[in-house]
Order: structure tokens, then C-alpha cells, then sequence
């Protein structure tokens, strides 16, 4: 009996992000060989994962503090580190134009309800930016112990659509 081994790698062709597919096909007795040696830590897959996502992804305790943050969100913030964010909430950081829209869904969210993308306003690096969000419950043994959300810009899109009202009228 055999098996195949596969491996995605990420990569980029004529600025197109795509996956190559690598695989090899595998027999029993030396399975376990290559299992040990190309074992990779569940850390470093999520490190790894998690800088990979084109978007900003965060993660957060029960009482809405940060636990975590990946380098897009440091990104588009314009954050050095992640400690600029740990241990703060939202309103901590003031930068949602209203944070009662952000705080609600959070709450939700806490309850053991998704948050799919909602739309909602910030302040990232002095501009007002239009952002769509998704949060989810973190649980452990059934109860929720956190959040883990990410969002993306969507400003480029809203502000080609009130461009074009604009230049309607200017017709």
C-alpha cells in the first residue's frame, strides 16, 4: 500500500497569487521516516498562515483586549510591534469613527454568534478608511474565550463608486 505526500507552496506568477501542488507518492515503511522529518510545528504553520492572509487578523480575549495581531494589521495601522496593541481594546485605540457598530458585534460575537462582513469606518494612519470585518468565537471545550477576527480595506472601492456619482454630476 502507498500513499501521496503533498505539499502546497503559495507563490506568485505574472503578479497572480496562485498554489503550486507538489507530490510523491509514499510507501508504508518509510512514512514514518518522512513524517518525523518534515514534521513542522502547529506554531510555525500558524505563523505562517496567518502573515500569509492578505487581510488584517486578529485575535482577542473575552473582555475584547488584544491578544494577538498579524503584520498586515501592523500594516495598515503603521505599527511597529504588536505591543502598541496587546492587552487593549478598541476603544483603547481610538480609531473607529463610531465604535458602537465594532463594540456590538464583539458582544455578539461573545454570545457564540458569527459576524460576517460588516461594514464599518477607522482611522489608520491619520486617513478615514471603509473596512469590511469578520468575527467568529475562539471556544475551548465548548465555551467561548475569545474572538478571532480579520478585516480588509475596502476605501479603493468606495471611493471609486463616489467618484463616478461625482462625475455624473459634473456632466
Amino acid at each position: 500500500r502507498s500513499w501521496i505526500s503533498m505539499v502546497l507552496v503559495p507563490i506568485v506568477v505574472d503578479g497572480e497569487k496562485t498554489v503550486l501542488i507538489c507530490s510523491r507518492r509514499v510507501n508504508e515503511e518509510i512514512l514514518s521516516t518522512i513524517q518525523e522529518e518534515e514534521a513542522i510545528p502547529k506554531s510555525m504553520l500558524w505563523d505562517t498562515l496567518i502573515d500569509l492572509v492578505p487581510a488584517g487578523v486578529f485575535w482577542k480575549d473575552k473582555d475584547r483586549r488584544f491578544l494577538g495581531v498579524n503584520k498586515n494589521f501592523l500594516d495598515f495601522y503603521a505599527f511597529e510591534s504588536t505591543n502598541e496593541v496587546l492587552g487593549k481594546n478598541d476603544e483603547e485605540m481610538g480609531w473607529h469613527v463610531n465604535t458602537d457598530p465594532f463594540k456590538n458585534n464583539e458582544y455578539r460575537v461573545l454570545a457564540g454568534e458569527s459576524v460576517l462582513n460588516a461594514r464599518g469606518t477607522c482611522i489608520a494612519q491619520g486617513s478615514v478608511r471603509d473596512i469590511v470585518a469578520s468575527k467568529i468565537p475562539l471556544r475551548r471545550n465548548g465555551e467561548v474565550v475569545g474572538i478571532l477576527g480579520y478585516f480588509t480595506d475596502r476605501t479603493e472601492e468606495s471611493d471609486n463608486g463616489h467618484q463616478l456619482i461625482l462625475d455624473g454630476f459634473k456632466i
